[in-house]
Order: structure tokens, then sequence, then C-alpha cells
């Protein structure tokens, strides 16, 4: 038994083509916006070690009473 079609065929392929091309964008920006946070959290990593390394020399610098 045979359904009767609404759309062509050629009109299908416009839709998905239409709608693949809209995807490929939206991955390609994913893939950005994923390199973007990437990026964030490395420069969130590395200020935190900084950190942690200015807090350890003010500490010594306390416990020896000099100013760094």
């Amino acid at each position: 038994m045979t359904k009767n079609r609404t759309i062509s065929y050629e009109e299908h392929f416009v839709q998905v083509g239409f709608y693949q091309s809209i995807l490929k964008e939206k991955e390609s920006e994913i893939k950005k916006l994923k390199d973007q946070l990437k990026l964030s959290n490395d420069l969130l990593i590395k200020s935190k070690g900084h950190i942690e390394l200015a807090k350890a020399k003010l500490e010594v610098s306390q416990q020896n009473r000099i100013t760094i």
C-alpha cells in the first residue's frame, strides 16, 4: 500500500540540504565555543597556579618578616 506524498522528492532533498547546512554551521559554532572554553579553563588553571605561588611567597616573606 502506497501513501500519497505531501512533498516531492526534490523538495525533500532541498529541505534536507537546508537543515544539513544549518547543522554544519551549529557544529562549527559549538567547536569554536569548546575551543574558547578550553582556552578559558587553561588560563584559569594558570592563574590559580600564579595565585598559589603568590600566596606561598607571601607566607614565606611573612615568616621571614620581609616584604616582596
